[in-house]
């Protein structure tokens, strides 16, 4: 209505097995709702909530409520545009009554037609199966809080007309991560990882 859109749906909350060729098929035991806002044509905003019946195999009588919310600004300029987003997300475990929340800013300046940069923090809660180190999860295993990790993010590409209709965007991006000492075992003392593509 105006420049508001409320979204309702209903589905199946199991998360997919490792076969991801097949559909996964049940009832639906899980709902979510969504209300977007625009407010002016270079403005949006949603807020949404739904509830998980049971999405990991691994625990199956864990329900997930899970909530995201986001704010969006467009700038247009003279030969490009700047584009920065605030993401926030919260799962809330039940019964167990466990919260993880994340964040995200990113920021990208496109100038010149053809030039892009962009920088992204993220702000993640992380839970003990971190410590499981890739091994299956023991039985009665119960994912509690372990610390929160920060990632920062700066990258850069350029886009290349090669013929018409298709473009390339060759570029790279640097991420540093900041994270307690209690983690430093697992991460190491200065990891940041390099794309390139």
């Amino acid at each position: 209505y105006k420049v508001a859109r409320l979204e309702v749906s209903g589905f199946h909350g199991r998360e997919p097995g490792e076969n991801r060729w097949a559909i996964d098929a049940g009832a639906i035991d899980s709902w979510s709702t969504r209300l977007t806002v625009n407010p002016a044509p270079d403005w949006s905003g949603q807020f949404s909530v739904g509830r998980l019946k049971s999405p990991e195999q691994l625990n199956p009588t864990q329900d997930v409520l899970r909530m995201t919310a986001s704010l969006m600004y467009n700038r247009p300029t003279a030969q490009g545009n700047w584009a920065s987003t605030f993401i926030w997300g919260r799962n809330f475990t039940l019964p167990q009554h466990e919260i993880y929340n994340g964040y995200l800013l990113e920021s990208t300046l496109r100038f010149r037609q053809r030039n892009a940069i962009w920088g992204r923090f993220e702000n993640v809660d992380r839970t003990d199966e971190l410590l499981l180190d890739g091994n299956a999860e023991p039985p009665g295993f119960v994912e509690t809080f372990l610390a929160r990790v920060q990632a920062y993010t700066l990258g850069y590409d350029r886009d290349l007309h090669v013929i018409p209709h298709l473009d390339v965007a060759p570029g790279a991006q640097m991420t540093f991560y900041g994270m307690p000492a209690s983690l430093r075992p697992i991460y190491g003392a200065h990891p940041m990882g390099v794309a390139v593509f």
